[in-house]
């Protein structure tokens, strides 16, 4: 008969060609994708958490990951000067984390940033440009950048 492709897992081990969809890009076990589609924060987390198990807005963590997640949003065509990020503010004392629950451990903030001004920018942003993080009103509409963590991951996934 004849044969089908099977989607799986690309860290699966099987005898065959894996190939991700060419709209991801990627890097070190993770995979980022940059919507064009500009949308709100809730918008873009949703439309992310949709894709599948493991998809969230990109969440970085660390210098290594900034590279990751700059290298890919300079290959793609943006027509936005922001990009939304995983980071939002939560709780009583509306400190940002990220949409993980993973904690910010290294940062990459503008100056004077986040500022939080008038207390409703609860929504973290990339700058396109200079590359720095901002806090901005979540209804906002901007591109957004998903990230797809390794099957072997230690990060959560999905928001929380």
């Amino acid at each position: 008969g004849a044969r089908r492709w099977a989607w799986a897992a690309c860290e699966e081990r099987r005898p065959s060609l894996c190939e991700m969809p060419p709209w991801w890009h990627l890097r070190d076990g993770r995979a980022y994708r940059v919507f064009a589609q500009p949308v709100t924060y809730e918008e873009a987390e949703r439309g992310c958490v949709g894709l599948g198990a493991r998809v969230h807005l990109a969440t970085i963590t660390s210098a290594a990951e900034a590279a990751e997640v700059d290298d890919v949003i300079s290959r793609d065509i943006t027509t936005y000067p922001v990009l939304w990020l995983g980071g939002v503010r939560r709780g009583p004392r509306r400190a940002l984390v990220w949409s993980t629950g993973e904690p910010f451990a290294w940062t990459r903030f503008a100056p004077r940033q986040p500022d939080d001004f008038d207390g409703r920018q609860d929504c973290l942003a990339l700058d396109i440009k200079t590359r720095a993080w901002h806090d901005r009103y979540c209804d906002s509409r901007y591109q957004a950048v998903c990230e797809r963590e390794p099957q072997t991951s230690t990060k959560p996934s999905g928001p929380r």
